[in-house]
């Protein structure tokens, strides 16, 4: 018998299928990390996840014991939309410190490794819509002049993303900083930095936690 992961990329391959439904729970992998490979080698099928109720509730724990402050979440949805942290201060009327320590909490209840990290996991957890519609705030802070809405579009399509910019969005999700992308890969740091401006061109975003925001929204991540 074919390991899972290898029959799940055969199957893929040989029937082209539109969508995919993977178990999270595989023998030898999980789906999330299925999920990825599909999408380096067949980025038009669109993937989708079946969680069993155990598998549901690990999701749901972190949550539950940590439970994000609506201003929390603010912060890192503004901050999905591109916004800095003096434009997010602006943006909800709180100091810099005090936006500062709620994307520190937020990182630590999510158990994420940064910024960028954290939006992902609350875009993963659905405490984050991806969608990335302006709120509130942000609407008010446009009117103001004080933090026009950056988000774009991908500029390019997710089947141009070439195969090494698409090894370095999928690190950046994880929150890793450029010396460990570089470690991984075998890469100069200076080679690294290289191809993340060239994700953010080719996603048409301006920081790291928009271009992870960018990529869940269009189905790269």
């Amino acid at each position: 018998m074919l390991p899972a992961r290898v029959a799940v990329l055969a199957g893929v391959e040989h029937l082209g299928p539109d969508v995919i439904v993977l178990d999270e729970r595989l023998p030898d992998t999980t789906g999330s990390h299925a999920r990825h490979e599909i999408r380096r080698r067949r980025p038009s099928t669109s993937v989708r996840h079946l969680y069993h109720p155990a598998s549901i509730e690990t999701i749901r724990r972190p949550v539950a014991d940590t439970v994000l402050i609506a201003r929390e979440l603010e912060t890192l949805r503004l901050a999905a939309q591109g916004r800095t942290n003096e434009a997010i201060a602006k943006a909800i009327d709180v100091s810099l410190s005090t936006v500062k320590s709620d994307l520190r909490h937020a990182i630590e209840k999510l158990n994420a490794r940064d910024k960028a990290h954290a939006v992902a996991e609350a875009i993963r957890r659905g405490l984050v819509d991806t969608d990335l519609t302006a709120s509130i705030a942000s609407i008010r802070a446009d009117a103001s002049g004080t933090g026009a809405n950056r988000h774009h579009m991908p500029a390019r399509s997710r089947r141009s993303l070439p195969p090494h910019l698409y090894r370095i969005l999928i690190a950046l999700a994880e929150g890793l900083r450029a010396s460990d992308i570089a470690a991984r890969f075998g890469l100069s740091v200076h080679t690294v930095k290289t191809y993340l401006r060239e994700v953010y061109a080719a996603l048409g975003t301006t920081t790291r936690a928009q271009t992870v925001a960018t990529a869940m929204h269009s189905g790269l991540l």
